[in-house]
C-alpha cells in the first residue's frame, strides 16, 4: 500500500470501492488509507455465485449502489439493482427483473443493461441504461441505451426516455441534473465557441458524434452542452460547478479536459500519461483509474470470466492538476472491474 495521501499536504473524506471477482467489493479510506472489506467474494470452491456488473458511489449518506447478476449464461438468469453502506450494513435490493449482468452489454449477452451506473450524491436518485442495441462506427462497435433512473427512496423507476451512449454519467451536486453522452449529427456541434471543443481524432470521420448532454429529471428536457464522449466529476470546485470531459484520439488513447457546466468553456487540459477514468477531484488534485505505465512490470490479474485471461493490473492514482507529482493509492485492480469514488473535500 502506498504512504499516506497527506504526503501531498492533502486530506480528502471518501472513499475509493472497487469490486473483486466472485461477487466481492472491497474500499480504502481517505485519508487513513484504511483498507477493508465491503462485500465479502464467494468461496474459490463456490459452485453458483453473483458478479458486481457496474457499482457507484459512496454518496453523502455513506452507501454504494452495484448491478449484480448471477455467473451463468442460463435464460432464466436475473439481475438486481442495491444498495449497501460502506460498512457492510443495510443491504438493500431496490430491483430485480430478468436478464443476466455478466457480458449483458457484449455481443454474447442480450443487452439487458449497460456497463456504468451513476449515484446522485445526494443519494436521492441512481441511473443506469437498459436495453441497449449496437451502434457501429467507423472503428468500433458503439452501445446505445435507454436511461433509467431510480428514486431510491420510493424504490420508483422515473420515466426518461432519452436515448445515452453505454458510458460513464454524472450527477450535479443537487442530484436534479444527470450528464450523459449521445450521438449527434456532427452539424449540431457548434464551429466555435462554448461548446465547440474539438472531437477527438479518433472519431473525426464519423456522421455522428459523442457529444455532453444535461438531462433536467423535473422536466424531463435534455440539453446540448458541448462535444464529449465521457464525462465525471461534475461538482463543486474553485471555479464553480465544473465536469471532466473526455474525447478520443487514437483507438487507445483518451484526452480529458475540465470545463465550466454553465459555459462550457476549456479551464485546463490534463496531460499525458493517462488514457482512462477520471474518479474524482476534490480541490487541486485529481483521483484517477490508471493503465501501467511504460516500463512498469507487466504483472497479470486474474478476472472472473472463462471467456477473458489475465490482465495486467490497473491502480487508482492521485495527481496534482500539473500533473507532475503522482501517488498510488490502491495499486492492483483488474481493469475490467468497475471501480468508484465518493466523497467531499474539505
Amino acid at each position: 500500500m502506498a504512504k499516506a495521501a497527506s504526503s501531498f499536504g492533502l486530506r480528502i473524506d471518501g472513499h475509493i470501492v472497487w469490486a473483486t471477482p466472485r461477487g466481492g467489493i472491497m474500499a480504502v479510506a481517505l485519508p487513513s488509507l484504511r483498507e477493508f472489506v465491503v462485500r465479502r467474494a464467494a468461496p474459490p470452491g463456490a459452485a453458483e455465485f453473483t458478479t458486481v456488473h457496474a457499482l457507484s458511489g459512496p454518496d453523502s449518506l455513506g452507501r454504494i449502489a452495484w448491478i449484480e447478476g448471477p455467473f451463468s449464461t442460463a435464460p432464466e438468469r436475473k439481475h438486481r439493482l442495491k444498495t449497501m453502506r460502506v460498512d457492510g450494513s443495510e443491504e438493500t435490493v431496490v430491483f430485480e427483473r430478468p436478464g443476466g449482468a455478466l457480458l449483458a452489454a457484449s455481443p454474447a449477452g442480450r443487452c439487458e443493461v449497460g456497463h456504468h451506473l451513476a449515484l446522485a450524491a445526494n443519494g436521492r436518485r441512481v441511473a443506469l441504461l437498459r436495453s441497449l442495441a449496437p451502434r457501429q462506427m467507423p472503428g468500433e462497435l458503439l452501445q446505445v441505451g435507454q436511461i433509467e433512473i431510480w428514486d431510491l427512496h420510493a424504490k420508483e423507476a422515473l420515466a426518461a426516455n432519452v436515448a445515452a451512449l453505454d458510458e460513464p454519467m454524472a450527477w450535479t451536486p443537487d442530484g436534479e441534473c444527470l450528464l450523459y453522452a449521445a450521438l449527434v449529427p456532427r452539424a449540431v456541434i457548434p464551429p466555435r465557441g462554448a461548446g465547440s471543443r474539438p472531437v477527438g481524432d479518433f472519431e473525426r470521420g464519423w456522421d455522428m458524434v459523442p457529444a455532453i448532454h444535461a438531462l433536467d429529471v423535473g422536466s424531463g428536457r435534455s440539453t446540448f452542452l458541448f462535444a464529449g464522449r465521457r464525462v465525471a466529476t461534475v461538482g463543486p470546485s474553485q471555479i464553480g460547478d465544473a465536469a471532466w470531459v473526455a474525447s478520443w484520439e487514437s483507438a487507445e488513447r483518451i484526452r480529458w479536459q475540465l470545463v465550466e457546466t454553465l459555459t462550457a468553456e476549456d479551464l485546463m487540459v490534463f496531460p499525458p500519461p493517462w488514457t482512462h477514468a477520471v474518479l474524482g477531484a476534490p480541490r487541486s488534485y485529481l483521483l484517477v483509474f490508471a493503465g501501467p505505465a511504460a516500463g512498469a512490470p507487466q504483472r497479470s490479474t486474474q478476472h472472473y470470466s472463462p471467456l477473458s485471461g489475465p490482465k495486467p493490473p490497473w491502480a487508482v492514482q492521485i495527481a496534482d492538476l500539473r500533473g507532475t507529482e503522482v501517488q498510488t493509492i490502491v495499486p492492483e485492480i483488474d481493469p475490467r472491474l468497475p471501480v468508484s469514488f465518493g466523497g467531499v473535500p474539505r
